[in-house]
């Protein structure tokens, strides 16, 4: 009898299934409602993720509302598939999943693919909004990474904001090193974090890495159009992006058109803007904008690379802003751990501006260099063709205690307007330009940077 009733039960689902293409979830719903339009919603996420499991339809609108949340929402492989939208007819960024301070996240995926989580905020969470992880466990951190799952490959975050993240140390544990408004872990290949908004949160913004595991692959993973502010707030070593790939043996990594600022807080160090750690290799890091304003101890890059080979670097436009503390990139070879002969790596055709007087003061592996090299580094990177302009007078320098740019452009004004596009003659894209700049010609040929980072309908605050 019970049998029968369970079965019976589960063709009422099948039957139910709703006209549109989503089901619907409303903090005001019931999770006895039909859940099939947007006057008849379900009330918990878990119910729209039964219903997604159990029948054919596998995307849901989430409404306008704060879902308060008492534990993340754990997707698996039943989930392959699946979507969590915002509900299109609502204003954007108005579905509100909060975790009171009390939980590591809001959503995590383990060894789910293809999961797409689109629109939605994220706020007042321990660790990360999303956490995505495949593969083997991880050894260093724990739930949910330190368990062993299938591949999680395909999975997409984007249009979404993430704040609010206090990455705390509790008992000695290393979770606040991989925290982060989206945090993608072990076996995750073609990772897609795109056009999202993360900003005060005290460890990393976005971080995808791996933890040296069997088969662990961040291959053909996108980090792009994402706007990350006031990161790092109590976290040292941390980075607006974090990538790693101890392996050294995934490919086809981009990090394009990020918009990061402030990527270091007050009393901490070792801030980066783009932290390519522990070997990451085969990357482009490209159309980024990378500032730092509110430094507080030194020993901070706007890029830094540890070990890896064939990365290119270029077309991104650098503000080493006020202090004249910010180095412009830092590389490094561990003695220890995973690491390679450091070949094929390039930094072009970039444009660094500063905004200091006096002296550059930057302390990493040596004082006053821009370019700042420790360890025993087999073979130095390529510098070349970058443009450099301090516009308080101060100075510009253009070499390293390792490796200097063989060929800089200096003592031209890039001639930056809004957003940090370049005038042309013609006015356009900038209007009032009757100058072209310089960068946009040999040997720079840099590319306007297409502006619109973050998620639709998205403007940066003012005074970033």
């Amino acid at each position: 009898m019970k049998m029968k009733v369970a079965l019976f039960a589960f063709f009422l689902l099948l039957c139910a299934q709703p006209a549109s293409a989503c089901w619907f979830v409303s903090p005001t719903g019931n999770d006895a409602n039909a859940g099939t339009s947007s006057v008849a919603p379900f009330a918990s996420l878990e119910r729209a993720r039964t219903a997604m499991r159990f029948g054919v339809t596998v995307c849901t609108n989430v409404m306008q509302g704060t879902y308060v949340r008492s534990a993340p929402l754990v997707l698996t492989s039943a989930d392959n598939g699946e979507t969590w939208i915002a509900y299109a007819s609502d204003p954007v960024r108005t579905a509100i999943l909060d975790g009171l301070c009390l939980i590591p996240g809001i959503f995590q995926i383990s060894g789910g693919s293809n999961i797409t989580i689109d629109g939605l905020v994220m706020r007042n969470v321990e660790y990360y909004g999303v956490a995505i992880h495949g593969g083997t466990a991880s050894v260093n951190v724990s739930f949910p990474f330190n368990q062993t799952v299938g591949i999680a490959s395909g999975n997409t975050v984007q249009n979404s904001e993430f704040y609010d993240i206090s990455a705390p140390a509790f008992g000695g544990n290393s979770d606040f090193f991989t925290s982060g408004g989206v945090s993608a872990e072990g076996n995750v290949p073609t990772t897609a974090i795109r056009s999202n908004y993360v900003h005060d949160a005290n460890a990393n913004g976005l971080i995808v890495w791996n933890d040296a595991q069997l088969n662990d692959n961040i291959s053909n993973s996108v980090v792009q159009n994402n706007v990350v502010l006031k990161t790092g707030g109590s976290v040292s070593d941390a980075g607006g992006v974090y990538v790693n790939d101890y392996l050294a043996t995934s490919t086809n990594i981009l990090i394009d058109h990020n918009y990061i600022v402030d990527y270091q807080g007050i009393t901490v160090a070792l801030g980066h803007g783009i932290y390519m750690d522990q070997a990451l290799s085969n990357t482009t890091v490209t159309n980024n904008v990378i500032r730092e304003r509110t430094i507080g101890a030194d020993s901070t890059s706007a890029l830094f690379n540890d070990c890896g080979i064939n990365n290119t670097i270029s077309n991104n436009l650098i503000d080493l802003g006020t202090s004249g503390a910010v180095s412009i990139m830092g590389w490094l070879k561990f003695a220890t751990g995973t690491c390679t002969a450091m070949t094929g790596t390039t930094f072009n055709k970039n444009i660094i501006v500063m905004a200091f007087t006096g002296n550059q003061h930057t302390v990493m592996f040596s004082n006053g260099f821009s370019y700042q090299f420790g360890g025993s580094i087999p073979n130095f990177p390529t510098i070349s063709n970058n443009m450099y302009f301090n516009y308080a007078g101060g100075q510009a320098r253009t070499d390293g205690n390792g490796a200097s740019d063989g060929s800089p452009v200096t003592g031209s004004n890039p001639l930056l307007a809004d957003n940090y596009r370049l005038c042309t003659a013609s006015g356009a894209p900038v209007a009032g330009c009757t100058v072209a700049s310089q960068a946009l010609s040999a040997p720079l040929n840099f590319t306007q940077l297409a502006g619109g980072w973050g998620p639709p309908s998205f403007s940066i605050p003012a005074g970033y």
